[in-house]
């Protein structure tokens, strides 16, 4: 299951289109025409519902679409640098949505990042290991903001006992957080 984050800006009211002569017609008619027409946009807004069909060209009265299909929980490449060693140490690029997926081992759900870098190449960055899920929660980062990821390998705590088994380590930077934390 994926939780987005809340949207932040909610859109204007919508104002009414200037009305535009047309031939009578019946009450009967003229209620059916303005159902049909759908919602009024003013001049300076976009109608962005017109290039929308109720259904494809090609579907059939009777076909049933699955808007499900186009979704993806990934939108990238997976980045997971502790599983394969042709992938890069660090990442670094703008962040483009942040949503978290249930957590299977513990109640902190796990935050999932899609990050694009500069040359147009997009990661998907889940936050399993602790290390990193803690650090992205410390920075807290927004759409839009750019960050780096970089990953250190197996390490053990400096006050481990023998038996103790190494952790991931990772390293995060994102200057916008910083500014928002100072700010």
């Amino acid at each position: 299951m994926v939780a987005r984050t809340p949207a932040k800006k909610a859109a204007p009211p919508a104002k009414k289109a200037p009305a535009t002569k047309a031939a009578p017609a019946s009450k009967t008619s003229s209620a059916k025409a303005a159902a049909s027409a759908g919602p009024t946009v003013s001049e300076d807004e976009p109608d962005l519902l017109a290039d929308l069909n109720d259904a494809p060209e090609d579907a059939e009265d009777d076909e049933e679409i699955d808007l499900l299909d186009g979704i993806a929980e990934d939108q990238g490449e997976s980045w997971i640098p502790a599983n394969d060693d042709d992938q890069p140490r660090g990442i670094q690029g703008a962040l483009l949505s942040k949503d978290y997926i249930d957590n299977d081992y513990g109640e902190d759900p796990i935050p999932l990042l899609t990050i694009e870098q500069s040359d147009g190449h997009t990661w998907s960055i889940r936050g399993y290991h602790k290390v990193l899920r803690d650090k992205i929660n410390q920075h807290d980062p927004e759409p839009g903001d750019q960050v780096a990821f970089k990953y250190f390998g197996k390490v053990k705590a400096k006050n481990a006992k023998k038996n103790d088994n190494p952790y991931e380590n990772y390293g995060m930077a994102c200057p916008a957080c910083v500014k928002r934390k100072r700010g």
